[in-house]
């Protein structure tokens, strides 16, 4: 489970990566990074839905189009409140849909996913203008849509610098719902369905409703990242909510952590931002095939690198600091000492005997949880 200082760790420390960038970087390059935030927001929101619920979608940038297409429409005059509809509308068609996935899951699941990302690149998203009963209805207009930057008042993020800091906020902000997911019931509820979704069911709990409910928020906030993602290019095309590109970001969340919103402002930067490019001038393919062999790893680091280097980076500071694990020595004559077993419990009796030493500890473990049963009645 996540925690809040562990949370406003990260947030601390990408905002100060985020001055620090919009501080050092060109203009042309601070430009061309200020989507890289939009495109993170999306990565977060495969943290509940795949990180947590299990449910592989392979669609989440076709619906982070679907916001950035509300965006366009309903903020051309820099409302703030375009978000919110982008995050509705969004949220609406992620239920849509999960609704005939209710019984899918794995690689049938995505899929269905997989189907609907390529119907919306294919055919929805390259209708030309039509109309019914009267009125016009443009999707992506003339191949490329037009984006107005957000304003309050006299409050504005028009500028490259501040609508850089303004993605950096959003997706802080959007990290630390992240957090309150995973920490809420809602969180223990996904996990419990990702582990078993027998037991799930066993225990009396709606699985239909939890995959609606996940799916739903996950859109929802693909849809802000579109949304935001539209507004620091400027104009963009639908190819760039392909389904292909879609990959790549879920890759990336998968090598780097799908539980780690730090994952995410990578994914973001790697696809929204040239500066992983310019590490490797005139290689463009080199950072894609990196990433493809850190994929590899993935057996020996099922949760990520960002998690994996975490845990060793904790254990090296409690070894540094004479908090970490005590010497081999001390274990094993603890794991001798009368009150211990003499070997594994689960092996006693089975490929160990019983020794007297045993039974007394087994009988003062017995007496042990008898008094605490006694003292809960």
């Amino acid at each position: 489970t996540p925690t809040w200082r562990g949370t406003a760790a990260v947030g601390v420390g990408l905002l100060a990566l985020a001055v620090l960038l919009a501080n050092t970087l060109s203009k042309a390059d601070l430009f061309a990074s200020t989507g890289a935030w939009g495109l993170a927001i999306v990565g977060l929101s495969l943290i509940p839905l795949v990180g947590c619920g299990g449910r592989l979608s392979l669609c989440q940038l076709t619906l982070a189009g679907v916001g950035a297409v509300v965006v366009s429409h309903t903020g051309s005059d820099g409302n703030p409140l375009s978000l919110v509809f982008a995050g509705l509308v969004a949220g609406g068609v992620g239920v849509l849909v999960a609704l005939p996935a209710l019984r899918l899951s794995g690689i049938y699941l995505a899929l269905a996913t997989a189907a609907f990302a390529i119907i919306m690149d294919n055919w929805i998203f390259a209708l030309p203008s039509f109309t019914v009963f009267g009125n016009d209805i443009s999707i992506w207009s003339t191949g490329s849509l037009d984006f107005t930057r957000f304003s309050i008042g006299d409050l504005s993020v028009e500028g490259t610098t501040e609508y850089f800091m303004f993605g950096a906020i959003v997706f802080v902000v959007m990290a630390a719902l992240v957090t309150a997911i995973r920490r809420s019931t809602f969180g223990l509820r996904l996990h419990a369905l990702n582990d078993s979704e027998a037991a799930y069911a066993t225990l009396g709990m709606n699985r239909q409703a939890a995959v609606l409910a996940v799916f739903g928020v996950s859109a929802a906030m693909a849809g802000i990242g579109g949304g935001i993602f539209g507004a620091a290019v400027q104009s963009s095309a639908a190819n760039r909510f392909d389904f292909f590109t879609g990959l790549t970001l879920l890759l990336i969340m998968v090598v780097f952590g799908l539980r780690s919103p730090t994952s995410a402002a990578v994914a973001g930067f790697y696809l929204g931002s040239p500066l992983i490019a310019n590490l490797f001038p005139g290689t463009a393919p080199i950072p894609l095939v990196l990433i493809g062999l850190a994929g590899v790893t993935l057996g020996r680091n099922p949760r990520g690198l960002i998690p994996r280097s975490t845990s060793v980076l904790a254990r090296a500071f409690a070894l540094i600091s004479g908090s970490g694990p005590r010497s081999s020595s001390t274990l094993s004559s603890q794991a001798r000492s009368p009150a211990e077993f003499s070997a594994p419990i689960e092996a006693l009796g089975l490929l160990s005997p019983f020794t007297a030493d045993d039974v007394a500890a087994l009988d003062r473990r017995l007496s042990l949880s008898t008094s605490r049963l006694q003292r809960g009645a």
